[in-house]
């Protein structure tokens, strides 16, 4: 089923998806994370593990279990809503010969963090006006990143990872949420 059209939230995270999907070598960064070395999606939303035939590093971006209640602008007919969204992005990176367990997962963080503060530095020297973070002019008002957490995997595996949160604070409306 295609889904047409897609909800806001959708797609601001496809948008996040494609924004890390930059991260190349030839864009300056030591991973590739985009499908075109293998065919192998690096960077998928809705993952919560891997199995042990997944690529040597990916990254997911999920939602953390709990939300942060959003602000309704209150008004006689408004059904406007901003509020923070938290998104987490959890990234694995299989250990090798000569690094440690989480060594890896330190790399692969930095350059999805190096992603992200490029997307702010880009809006921050943009037009003035409304920001345009991850192209939505307005829509997404701010974006914070968190600070990187990098552990072994709690699974028996070879995967150090990392999770981060990212804080973004939307616009929506909720009669229509397609828009």
């Amino acid at each position: 089923m295609i889904i047409d059209p897609k909800p806001l939230r959708l797609r601001i995270l496809i948008a996040l998806t494609d924004l890390l999907k930059t991260v190349t070598p030839a864009n300056g960064y030591q991973f590739d994370l985009s499908n075109d070395q293998d065919g192998e999606k690096r960077v998928v939303r809705g993952r919560l593990f891997l199995g042990d035939s997944e690529p040597a590093y990916m990254v997911s971006i999920i939602e953390p279990p709990s939300a942060v209640e959003a602000i309704l602008n209150r008004g006689p007919d408004n059904t406007a809503r901003a509020g923070e969204w938290d998104i987490l992005i959890q990234g694995w990176a299989r250990d090798d010969d000569d690094n440690e367990e989480c060594d890896l997962a330190y790399a692969l963080a930095a350059d999805v963090h190096k992603a992200l503060g490029a997307e702010l530095k880009r809006t921050r020297t943009g037009r003035p006006g409304a920001p345009d973070i991850l192209g939505f002019a307005g829509k997404v008002e701010s974006m914070k990143i968190g600070t990187p957490v990098i552990r072994p995997s709690e699974e028996v595996s070879g995967y150090g990872v990392f999770y981060t949160i990212l804080t973004l604070k939307i616009v929506e409306d909720i009669a229509d949420p397609f828009g």
